[in-house]
């Protein structure tokens, strides 16, 4: 089922026309609270900067979060700045195929997101079909009166005609 790497002889390195692997990921930082400036060397704060799989998979850069951005916010012991991306690799070579088909995980255990993404997926999923729905029946709406409007200019329309006929007629 799985082939070695020994397979892929000289001859593999041909791209696989038509193949898209995409491989999630999630990088950011946390920054911790010491609730004081310490006295032994004066940091404020323990952080760690991370790339990670999203489901345990690589190492990027990201730009550090040590404070929170709203000064008139509360301060937090905690901050956190993460985000989820994904890696894409459009027509790789056969080997590379391989190896990113086939990797086994590399660390023990699972990997805990200080963000659940696929919830924040779901909710935004959910936000976005309210929207769509709301527009939908603003859209509805502003076409009944639309057509209201138009029978309504219609039937004034034809009031105009009529009263001008009425008035042409007492004329002669």
């Amino acid at each position: 089922m799985f082939k070695k790497m020994t397979e892929f002889g000289p001859d593999s390195g041909g791209r696989v026309k038509g193949v898209t692997i995409v491989k999630p990921i999630v990088f950011g930082n946390v920054a911790r609270y010491f609730g004081k400036k310490r006295e032994e060397d004066g940091h404020t704060h323990q952080w760690s900067v991370y790339v990670k799989p999203y489901r345990n998979e690589v190492t990027l850069y990201h730009l550090l979060k040590l404070f929170q951005s709203d000064s008139s916010a509360m301060p937090k012991k905690t901050v956190v700045s993460e985000f989820y991306d994904e890696m894409i690799f459009q027509d790789p070579t056969a080997m590379m195929q391989q190896l990113l088909t086939t990797s086994r995980q590399l660390t023990l255990g699972a990997y805990k997101h200080e963000t659940e993404f696929g919830e924040l997926e779901q909710r935004t999923k959910e936000k976005m079909d309210a929207a769509k729905k709301r527009t939908s029946q603003e859209i509805t709406e502003l076409k009944d009166k639309l057509k209201a409007s138009r029978e309504n200019i219609n039937h004034l329309k034809a009031e105009i005609r009529k009263l001008e006929e009425d008035g042409d007629h007492k004329e002669h």
